[in-house]
């Protein structure tokens, strides 16, 4: 398995095993980036084990984590943010541009042994889905090169959170 593939599985395992961190930030409308940080590298700590050559770097060359071998290595950038869906609040158009620029930032910053990902929550987000969701999200993809995993996390009877892992093009 790949180190990028690793990386994925860690994420979506944190984020499904802590649905109800999740429910209770969204319940207060407030971001759950830190403590989803904290638990990505606890998640990816066992992998130091299994390749010995691997590290882990937080908060490096304004770069939310960093994680590397000796022929690897994969920037990541983390957000989360809540959504104004049936309450006020920051408009959610200004956290599509935090993930745009992101997305932006590792493009400059990747090469052949060097890639970053993308990975982001919006949450809540209610059911049915709104009509505007959609163009959110198309406009976060066309800067994109892939959406490599997308999770849908129940947080109660009519909401769930959205996790995206993108590739940056």
């Amino acid at each position: 398995m790949s180190l990028t593939d690793e990386i994925i599985n860690k994420v979506v395992e944190v984020t499904l095993s802590g649905r109800s961190r999740i429910a209770v930030c969204a319940h207060y409308g407030i971001s759950c980036e830190g403590w989803l940080k904290v638990e990505i590298i606890s998640a990816l700590t066992p992998l130091l084990a299994n390749w010995l050559d691997l590290s882990i770097v937080p908060e490096a060359d304004n770069v939310v984590l960093t994680v590397q071998t000796e022929t690897e290595q994969v920037l990541l950038e983390l957000k989360t943010f809540t959504t104004n869906y049936g309450r006020g609040g920051k408009p959610i158009t200004n956290f599509v541009q935090g993930v745009i620029e992101d997305l932006v930032k590792l493009k400059s910053r990747t090469g052949p042994t060097v890639g970053g990902l993308s990975i982001w929550m919006a949450y809540p987000i209610p059911e049915p889905i709104p009509p505007t969701w959609q163009g959110h999200l198309n406009k976060i993809k066309a800067v994109s090169a892939q959406t490599l995993r997308t999770e849908r996390i129940p947080l109660w009877e009519s909401a769930f959170a959205n996790l995206y892992v993108m590739r940056c093009k």
